[in-house]
Order: C-alpha cells, then structure tokens, then sequence
C-alpha cells in the first residue's frame, strides 16, 4: 500500500489487514522520557526506586524497541524527573537536579565524558523542565521556578545563561524553523500563561497572553509546534487546548472534557499533515489509568480516539516518526519499574487492548459503500435515534454535517467530490467511525 495513504481518511483505515506491522515492547526500568539518536535508536531515562535508594537509569532500544544495553547515570538525593538528548557528535547529555543544576556528557561509545553542575541561586531553582537541540547544534535547557535558560555546546561546556525574573513555571522549549534560531516556550507572568519567543541569544523577542491563570488555576501540560509554526497548547488537567499562530495570537480553544471523567492531557505530538496527535489518561491519575490517543486536525476537530487499557501506566511522550507517519509512544509507571513502548503506523494505528474495533466492524454500517450520491447508517441499539454526522475529507477536514434519525435518513453527498472519507458519528454522547469511499456520479 502507498505512503500516500498516510493522510487522515486513510489513517482511519484501522483495522483492515493493510498498514505497517505494530509493536509493543515492556522493560523492567522507569523511562520519563526519550530520545532518538542520529543512527535511528532510542535513547530512554528514568528516575527509579529500588531498596530505598533513587537511581537514574538510562537505556538503549534499537528501531523497533528492542533492548540493546542499560546502565545507572546517578544516584540523586531526591526523586526528580531526568532529561536526555542526543547530540550532533554522536553522544547525548543527561541532565536533571540535584544539589545543583547537573549535566553528564557522554559520547557515541557511551563513556562518561564530563559533568557540569550549576550551583542553584535559590531553593526555587530545583525545577528542570526541558531539553532541546537547536538548530546550530548546541543544547537549551530550561530550568528554575523563576525561569533560567541556559545554552551548552554538544561536549556538555555552556554558553550563556539568562534569567528572567517576571517568568514563572515554564513549559517545555520548541522550536520549527530549521533556518532560525528562535525558539518557545509558555510561562506564567503576572497571573497570565504566556507565550514567549526568544532569539538565538536568550532575549525575549515578545510574550503574547494566551489566558489568566486564574480561568483554569493550572499552568500548561504540554506545548508543541507545527513545521508552519502554529503552537498547540494543553491545560491537561481540563482539556482544554488553545490553538496559536506563529505570532503567538490565538486562533481557537476547545474543550475535550468529554473524552473522558478526569481526563488528562500528558503528551502531545505535531503531525506531518498539520494537526496533531495526544496521549492523554483518563479516570483517577493516582489509580488506574486508561489511555487515550486522540487525533485532531489544525482546526481542532477530533478525528478519532484509540483507547488502550494499561494499568497504572502514564503517557509520558509521543512523537511521529518523520520517515513513515507513524508514532512512538512511550508510557510508564511512576511508582514502580515498569514501562512499556507502543509502535503503531498511521494506517491502521493498531495498538494493544484497542477497543475501538468493535465500533466499526460490528456496529456501524453505511451503506452502500463504496457509494455515489446517498449513503445510509444503521447503527445497532441505536435505531430511530438522532443523530450528528460529520464527513471528513482525505486531508481531515470536516466537508459536510448533518443531523440525522437513525436508519430513516438518507444523507445526501451530492456536493462531495470523488474520495475517500471519514464518517464520525455521534449519538448519546458515543462516537463511532466509518471509512467510505464516494464513486464518480
């Protein structure tokens, strides 16, 4: 099957017996996050407990997750979340806190190469939010209640550090112009979440207000940016995203409450076709969690959710994989030494325990399909109910709506061009999908 398929109405194609083959791999180690390395694997770091003593561990995977080596970094005083990242030479830094900003540079032989702590200037420095690449091969990492930034060289040696004493509680740094070295990140400033743009040498370019803290009394969950340079921001605690073009003005806001009862948005990703995908955690964070990937276009429309029942593990990150559209997402247990990594490509999105299967093979039928002008839905147990239909187009944009009666109305597509479409149907507060395909007239 082409890559072509990889847009949205093709994605949808969950559950046919086409698409790339899907993995799950488990490891008895805590990951917090990961990176890939330029020869295509993954770097992972987690901190662990194991008899009474905190490690940071970090962990090599080869391109379809399999173990390849693992090691102990540091054994901190405290438990608190490590960064990685690769390096243009081949090596990686690991950087959290611990009496002191502390970073470890290792090269591509995994040797320990140089370590580097900055003193705190406060005790509200021991917060670490972020590392990132930048686009001239250097190293950002955002650190502090009161925001720091400071620039590294691949071999670990730093450039400059700049404070901003307005700046509070910092998101993670983004960038998305390979030909600029400007990058983001959002922040609180006199009770407002901003969004802050900054310059190759730390000065703050603009903030541009994206809501009072007060309105939802939380700080952003997630932040990332599309290659157009439109920033998806998460408040995930209520599911609430904000939509930002690249000057940082908002373009929408839409509440995804409803995916869920104390749904939590922990990690999102842009995708190739300018929309984006979320991991996001539904039920009690403190019990057992269910996670949801849910995809949604530039416009903020929900294309589809994939449920995945996992047992006291966390989304933690997800990215796409540029090369084939697929995703990588990473989820683990905070309080045990347990994580697991989901591959799954972006034509059938297959993951473990998805019960979304049953919607569209048992239940939803359209037909005829493939079709020319009319189509009709039956929808077991869900007979002469009302009904909102929304067609979607082979980019994910919404092209028509309709409100129906089950198994009574016809639903006219005359105004439809030739194509492949997704049907989202929602009645009493469940959703449910059809792939279609519309014939010339």
């Amino acid at each position: 099957m082409k890559r072509t398929l990889f847009s949205l109405l093709a994605v949808l194609v969950l559950f046919s017996l086409y698409g790339e083959k899907c993995w799950e791999r488990n490891y008895n180690f805590v990951s917090n996050t990961f990176t890939k390395t330029l020869n295509n694997k993954y770097l992972h770091v987690g901190a662990e407990s194991s008899n009474s003593a905190i490690k940071w561990n970090y962990f090599q995977t080869d391109s379809e997750g399999k173990l390849e080596w693992d090691s102990t970094a540091f054994t901190p005083s405290f438990t608190a979340k490590p960064f990685i990242v690769a390096t243009q030479d081949s090596g990686y830094i690991i950087a959290g806190i611990d009496n002191g900003i502390k970073f470890w540079k290792y090269n591509k032989f995994h040797k320990l190469i140089k370590t580097r702590t900055i003193n705190y200037t406060s005790s509200s420095d021991k917060v670490f939010y972020s590392l990132l690449p930048t686009n001239d091969n250097n190293i950002l990492a955002a650190v502090g209640s009161e925001l720091r930034i400071i620039k590294l060289k691949p071999n670990g040696d730093s450039i400059w550090m700049r404070k901003y004493t307005d700046y509070f509680a910092a998101s993670e740094l983004v960038s998305f112009d390979p030909n600029s070295s400007n990058y983001y990140c959002m922040a609180i400033k006199n009770g407002t979440n901003v969004l802050i743009k900054f310059d190759g040498d730390g000065k703050i370019v603009w903030d541009k207000a994206i809501n009072r803290y007060a309105e939802l009394n939380c700080q952003p969950t997630a932040l990332t940016v599309t290659k157009n340079g439109d920033f998806l921001i998460t408040f995930g605690a209520y599911m609430i995203f904000y939509m930002a073009d690249q000057n940082g003005n908002v373009m929408w806001r839409k509440n995804f409450s409803d995916i869920g009862a104390n749904a939590y948005c922990s990690a999102v990703t842009a995708t190739h076709d300018g929309g984006f995908m979320t991991a996001n955690d539904v039920n009690n964070r403190f019990g057992c969690p269910t996670i949801y990937l849910m995809k949604i276009n530039s416009k903020g429309d929900s294309i589809y959710t994939i449920k995945n029942s996992t047992a006291t593990l966390f989304p933690q990150k997800i990215i796409e994989e540029p090369a084939d559209s697929s995703f990588v997402l990473l989820a683990s247990n905070l309080y045990a030494d347990d994580t697991r990594v989901y591959k799954f490509d972006s034509i059938n999105h297959k993951i473990s325990s998805v019960d979304l299967e049953k919607y569209l093979e048992r239940n939803l039928t359209c037909y005829p399909n493939p079709f020319r002008s009319e189509v009709n839905v039956l929808l077991k147990s869900f007979q002469t109910k009302i009904a909102d239909v929304v067609f979607y187009n082979f980019n994910g944009e919404m092209v028509l709506t309709k409100q129906i009666v089950i198994g009574t109305d016809n639903i006219n597509t005359y105004d439809l061009p030739k194509g492949i479409y997704l049907l989202k149907l929602n009645v009493d507060n469940k959703v449910f999908y059809s792939k279609l395909v519309k014939l010339v007239d």
